[in-house]
């Protein structure tokens, strides 16, 4: 995938919110039950919303991050420093789970990243 290609899909998965339901799914129901969720505040680098900060989840395991939001894997350091990352909060999968049910919300759950979440948090459907 190329880092336009990269950007289109993070530019797209800004204006759809759901990377926070994505990473729970993941941990829940997918192959990654044992890796941890990490909410964060990346910095888009290209497209219309460049330069924009905004709260982002994913997995990480190691030095390997799986993005669900765009369905990849990547070395961890390549990662942080594609979405200049430098603020994160990381829960194992039993906080991820327990924070979930606490707050009846996907998240963010760190106040820091909400304020930056243009969506302000993923609530459950009914």
């Amino acid at each position: 995938m190329t880092i336009q290609a990269v950007l289109q899909v993070l530019n797209e998965a800004v204006k759809r919110g759901d990377c926070y339901k994505k990473a729970m799914d993941s941990i829940l129901f997918g192959k990654y039950r044992s890796w941890n969720v990490v909410h964060g505040i990346p910095t888009l680098l290209g497209g219309p919303y460049q330069g924009q900060k905004y709260g982002h989840a994913w997995l990480e395991k190691g030095n390997t991050v799986y993005d669900p939001t765009m369905d990849i894997e990547v070395d961890k350091r390549v990662y942080y420093a594609m979405g200049q990352i430098k603020y994160t909060v990381t829960y194992t999968p039993m906080e991820a789970r327990a924070k979930a049910v606490e707050t009846m919300h996907y998240g963010p759950w760190d106040q820091k990243v909400w304020n930056a979440d243009p969506e302000g948090g993923t609530p459950f459907k009914e």
